[in-house]
């Protein structure tokens, strides 16, 4: 089962803390990975978790991506669409995303982005 995540506010100060909370959503399309390549349009996603039982929902909807940095600032969050999915190594996919719009460009600090989470954009 793919994880599902949510960010959540603790305060209003100039540095917000986030922390990460399960959520649940239908069909199973939340998720978490890693990124394996990000560009002003793209970004490659490599999921977690190993062989889920269907991508094909993923396709059909518009996602909030969040990218965890290991610095201590707050994540970056941005809407974008699943284009297609590819294999990839140990059953795993990888998901390509295209961006609604990335303010800046992140590619230099792609390093420090420990994690991607996703989550649907609801009607």
């Amino acid at each position: 089962m793919i994880d599902c995540f949510i960010e959540r506010r603790q305060n209003n100060r100039k540095r917000i803390a986030t922390s990460i909370q399960p959520i649940f959503t239908p069909l199973n399309t939340s998720f978490s990975g890693t990124i394996s390549e990000l560009s002003q349009k793209e970004a490659k996603i490599i999921l977690d978790e190993k062989s889920p039982e269907s991508l094909e929902p993923f396709l059909e909807k518009h996602f909030f991506l969040s990218f965890k940095f290991s610095k201590s600032h707050r994540p970056v969050l941005t809407q974008a669409t699943p284009v297609r999915i590819d294999d990839h190594k140990d059953n795993r996919k990888k998901l390509v995303f295209r961006f609604f719009r990335l303010e800046k460009d992140y590619k230099n600090v792609i390093n420090s982005i420990i994690n991607v989470y996703g989550v649907p954009v609801t009607s």
